[in-house]
């Protein structure tokens, strides 16, 4: 049975970075396997790198909701493969 868990998760943020006196914005997040991937966001101080910071964001979480929808898919599926009755120990 352990080997059918799975674990599911789900972080994400943003980074500043300092490169020759300017102040840079990377976004980090990890899939529902663990997995982490970092995007260039833009400048800091730019108008335009917020505008991107939060599509980046709605997209993420956009993208959670299609990852534990899969997984609740999944978990019921199972459910309902189980017998309806325990059977009896010999």
């Amino acid at each position: 049975m352990t080997e059918d868990l799975k674990e599911l998760r789900f972080k994400c943020g943003f980074a500043k970075k300092n490169v020759k006196d300017r102040v840079y914005v990377y976004f980090w997040g990890y899939d529902g396997s663990g997995h982490k991937k970092e995007e260039y966001m833009g400048r800091a101080d730019a108008i335009e790198t917020q505008r991107k910071m939060l599509l980046t964001e709605i997209t993420y979480i956009q993208s959670l909701r299609v990852e534990v929808d899969k997984r609740i898919l999944e978990l019921k599926t199972r459910l309902e493969a189980l017998p309806t009755e325990e059977k009896p120990q010999p």
